[in-house]
């Protein structure tokens, strides 16, 4: 049976259509053709019936879209941070791409190398000691090639590109969120680990600071993208028999992307987009601190860490903390670390913006130069639960960050 979706509905609407029949396919593969069939008819009837969400722009603001949407010379993008909307020019968002694409990180394919991977991905969760029924659910049929964009860093010179790699529908995009679950719990049992922000403002206040105390943030350099793919399956085989270690192998070598018309394979570090980046992320740099601290001669009195943005107090003066500094930079050829320190007793850390104040520390609310404070427009034609979390996430900045 085919889905019939109507080409006059709205582009946004035709993609949650699109989105609802791809999530029930995925759903249903499993069951029996008589059953999947019939969840397949009733789906195709309602999505039929549905009727597109009353347009909340005016005409003005639907012609303005319009102009903008057929012009081919530029793009309308959302931000990296700060919730901002950047128009870029074509040649320039393609320019800013290809600069990213540096030979020692991303290798030009000859072909779709797609086909190939879902059959060795395959062919691994057969072979491993995953229950049977695991197995049948993480197995691609089919799979799509991931695909490269880039969001603009507003926040700094010349409007670089963050890449990300879109993995919904990849060959390994099931097998690396199963192993996300049983990875999570193996990282964050550190001292050093920071949830969020407010978790971060609970361990600041037993900080009680010396005079000559200051406050530095450390920063890893492009942290997904150089974490050494061999120290990281090592740390894996530590906690994983031999079949499920070559799971977590396949996923980090596997890591490939398509970019206007050509296949590249990632060498190294792993991919802004993947479920299971943020995780390895934490694993290696996790081993890195603790080896990095251990051999320092003067340590920090302070080390907090979310994923590559550490907050530290230290104590030994500025003179050692330069040494200190080069000392984190000289543990790892890949990891590389830039420094800031406080200004005007006070420094940024995620969300928090931390102040000196006697011997303790006070916080309060930390928002970047491009934060818009832009929010969702309260007829926008988002879900309720979407509006009140925008409430709740404010209202909880308030109660428990200032």
């Amino acid at each position: 049976m085919r889905y019939h979706v109507n080409p006059n509905q709205v582009n946004l609407v035709r993609l949650v259509r699109l989105d609802v029949i791809a999530g029930t396919e995925a759903a249903i593969r499993n069951l029996p053709n008589s059953i999947a069939d019939e969840i397949r008819f009733e789906t195709a009837n309602i999505l039929r019936t549905a009727k597109a969400p009353k347009s909340n722009l005016s005409r003005e603001e639907h012609q303005a879209l319009k102009s903008l949407n057929v012009d081919k010379d530029i793009l309308v993008l959302p931000a990296d941070k700060g919730n901002s909307t950047v128009v870029m020019k074509s040649e320039d968002y393609r320019s800013k791409i290809e600069d990213l694409l540096e030979p020692q990180t991303y290798k030009l394919l000859k072909k779709d190398p797609t086909a190939l991977i879902v059959r060795n991905t395959n062919r691994f969760i057969k072979a491993s000691s995953l229950p049977e029924l695991l197995k049948s659910k993480l197995i691609n049929s089919e799979a799509q090639p991931p695909r490269l964009y880039g969001l603009p860093k507003i926040h700094k010179a010349s409007v670089p590109l963050r890449p990300i790699v879109s993995a919904p529908g990849s060959p390994t995009y099931n097998l690396t969120k199963y192993l996300t679950t049983i990875l999570q719990p193996k990282v964050g049992n550190t001292n050093s680990y920071v949830k969020d922000s407010t978790h971060f403002v609970q361990k600041l206040k037993d900080i009680k600071l010396e005079p000559f105390d200051f406050m530095v943030s450390f920063d890893v350099v492009s942290l997904f993208t150089r974490v050494p793919l061999g120290d990281s399956m090592d740390l894996i085989k530590e906690s994983f028999p031999p079949d499920i270690a070559e799971l977590f192998r396949v996923c980090l070598i596997g890591s490939y992307f398509l970019w206007n018309g050509n296949y590249y394979e990632q060498t190294e570090g792993v991919a802004m987009g993947s479920p299971i980046s943020p995780i390895i992320a934490n694993l290696f740099i996790e081993r890195f601190e603790e080896k990095a601290l251990e051999s320092s001669v003067l340590k920090p009195a302070v080390w907090f860490r979310y994923m590559d943005d550490t907050f530290v107090v230290w104590k030994h003066g500025r003179d050692s903390l330069d040494d200190f500094f080069h000392h984190l930079n000289s543990q790892s050829l890949s990891i590389k670390f830039t420094m800031e320190t406080e200004v005007n007793n006070q420094l940024a850390f995620l969300d928090v913006l931390v102040k000196r104040n006697g011997d303790h520390l006070d916080h309060t609310v930390y928002r970047k130069p491009t934060h818009t404070d832009r929010y969702l427009h309260k007829l926008s034609n988002h879900h309720p639960s979407q509006k009140q979390g925008i409430i709740g996430t404010l209202a909880n900045s308030k109660t428990y960050l200032c």
